[in-house]
């Protein structure tokens, strides 16, 4: 987010604004390895800046609070901490805070299971972020848009996205970036069965992680296990999960740390060491509490049950089953819930325990169908909310492209194309106070087309258009493109040279002069002939923009009077 200050005399003194900064940088810092130690020094750093009415202090320390919330899959109070940070920051400007409370508010939705309203803020994210062109934080909008659509199994619009979000991270040359997307793309092309593609990716993102000097490599390598397990890679999957427990414990990531131990155990168990798989998965489960990861403890609990009922031991696995089922509740977790329950039942047929197998597998059905009806709704919602955002996007663009018209009419002869007086006078008015400001050379030429009246009386209105278009193309080819060309009225035109001391300025006017001279005008109209006559001044002859403009068009008559298709000075 911003650290933008407020200049109000109620802001806090420069050291108390530094500590609440170095409070909320702590908390940011802390957000993997200790959320709940990073929540308590954000609220820290918030009871500071409320008391000092420190308002960007303030927004910051909620966005970073919400954040660890969702870490810790409190998401409603995420959602309500984060919508506080976003109206902060709508209240004082900050449109880069916007963009970042929404797009970690699309990330509580997405964790909590909503992913059209997940959808539905990144798009708002994206908006804000190409307004003020911030181009990274597009990129990692972009990203998180296509996690929204992997989660609801759109496959091709995630790996867009996905794409879309690379080509930006390349664009910046963000090493760190295009391998945190490499990964993603791996996820993607893992979850299609594409597992060759998506060991390529994750092969290439390790690498770019570590040139990048990255701390958290762990996720690449954690993924690579992931795709030797599903490929029945047992030894491979286990060096990888063990390499990338290693990493994210060196890193601080300790959240991370304790799914990889997690991985590490189950494919131990798979490999038949059920005894150091068994501890490991305690290890794992009390490291999960120590933390207060819930989502993970279900997991833990959930795996290490399923290991229990493979060597024989019932009890133990029943006990932990039901205890998963617990903590993925209130973790909302139900995609664990249904595994357990399902697990449950099998186990409690199997003791002959009819009437509780029967309960447990009515919980599994009643909310797998929950799941499945609740996760097409969200399906649907996201669809609507899709075309809801392409439509306003549609319609932004629209109204970028009349604002751009606009623009351009408001700047541009619409004969010509060139510059119009008006806009004119405002550029000739900042080159003039630059040059006396910097000391540069500047000139202005006044072109003037000969007999023109003429041409219009002799071979209509319609060649004479054709005439003052062309005129203008010649000049504008003529000179460079820091120079400005306008029509001035009429038949006239100016020709402002940036930096130019009046002998180069003399040259080139003689040059435009021969070009207009010398151009096959009989492909316009048979006997039809063009010249220029064109006064020229220099800023040395005036001190403002009109004295400037009053002694160029001294000079074109000067030219007419002595016989037109001439350049005087």
């Amino acid at each position: 987010m911003a650290n933008s200050d407020l200049s109000s005399p109620a802001a806090p003194a420069g050291d108390l604004r530094q500590h609440i900064r170095a409070l909320n940088a702590r908390a940011w810092a802390e957000r993997y390895a200790n959320p709940r130690q990073a929540v308590e020094l954000a609220r820290e750093a918030a009871n500071l800046a409320a008391a000092h009415d420190y308002v960007p202090g303030l927004a910051t320390s909620l966005c970073t609070r919400g954040v660890c919330l969702i870490l810790l899959s409190e998401y409603d109070e995420a959602a309500s901490v984060l919508r506080a940070a976003y109206d902060l920051c709508r209240g004082i400007g900050d449109r880069s805070g916007e963009a970042t409370a929404l797009r970690w508010l699309g990330h509580d939705r997405a964790r909590a299971g909503d992913h059209g309203d997940a959808l539905r803020l990144h798009a708002e994210a994206l908006t804000i972020l190409r307004e003020i062109g911030d181009r990274a934080g597009e990129a990692d909008t972009l990203l998180a848009i296509g996690r929204d659509h992997q989660q609801i199994g759109e496959y091709a619009e995630a790996l867009h996205y996905g794409l879309a979000a690379l080509a930006i991270k390349e664009e910046l040359e963000d090493t760190l970036g295009v391998g945190n997307c490499l990964n993603n793309l791996g996820i993607i092309h893992s979850l299609l069965g594409e597992h060759d593609q998506a060991l390529n990716h994750y092969t290439r993102s390790l690498e770019l992680l570590r040139q990048a000097g990255a701390a958290h490599v762990g996720s690449a390598l954690n993924n690579i296990g992931s795709t030797y397990r599903s490929l029945g890679l047992l030894e491979s999957a286990l060096e990888y999960f063990s390499r990338a427990h290693n990493e994210l414990r060196n890193a601080g990531d300790r959240r991370a740390e304790v799914s990889a131990l997690c991985n590490v155990a189950e494919v131990t168990h798979l490999l038949g060491q059920h005894a150091e798989a068994l501890e490991l998965f305690e290890t794992a489960l009390a490291a999960s509490r120590e933390l207060g990861a819930r989502y993970e403890e279900a997991a833990i609990l959930l795996h290490a049950g399923e290991a229990l009922a493979a060597q024989g031991e019932h009890a133990r696995a029943v006990r932990h089953l039901e205890e998963a089922v617990h903590v993925g509740s209130e973790a909302g977790a139900r995609h664990l819930v249904v595994q357990a329950n399902r697990d449950l039942a099998r186990l409690h047929e199997e003791a002959g325990n009819l009437a509780e197998a029967f309960r447990r597998y009515k919980a599994y059905r009643e909310l797998e169908s929950e799941i499945f009806g609740q996760e097409a709704d969200q399906k649907i919602r996201a669809v609507m909310v899709k075309a809801e955002v392409e439509k306003a996007q549609h319609e932004a663009e629209l109204l970028r492209h009349r604002a751009d018209e606009l623009e351009r009419q408001t700047r541009e002869d619409a004969l010509t194309g060139l510059y119009n007086r008006r806009y004119l006078d405002a550029v000739l008015a900042t080159e003039l106070e630059r040059a006396h400001a910097l000391g540069h050379d500047l000139a202005l030429a006044i072109a003037d087309v000969d007999w023109f009246k003429e041409v219009n009386d002799r071979f209509s209105h319609g060649v004479g258009d054709r005439v003052l278009r062309q005129v203008g193309s010649l000049l504008r080819e003529g000179v460079r493109a820091i120079d400005a060309v306008a029509r001035y009225g009429g038949e006239e035109f100016v020709v402002l040279l940036v930096e130019t001391p009046l002998e180069h300025a003399a040259a080139v006017c003689e040059s435009l002069r021969a070009a207009v001279e010398r151009y096959d005008w009989d492909a316009i109209h048979p006997g039809l002939r063009v010249t220029l006559s064109i006064g020229l001044a220099s800023v040395r002859d005036a001190a403002s923009p009109a004295s400037l403009l009053a002694a160029a068009d001294a000079r074109l008559y000067e030219a007419k009077r002595s016989g037109r298709n001439r350049v005087c000075h």
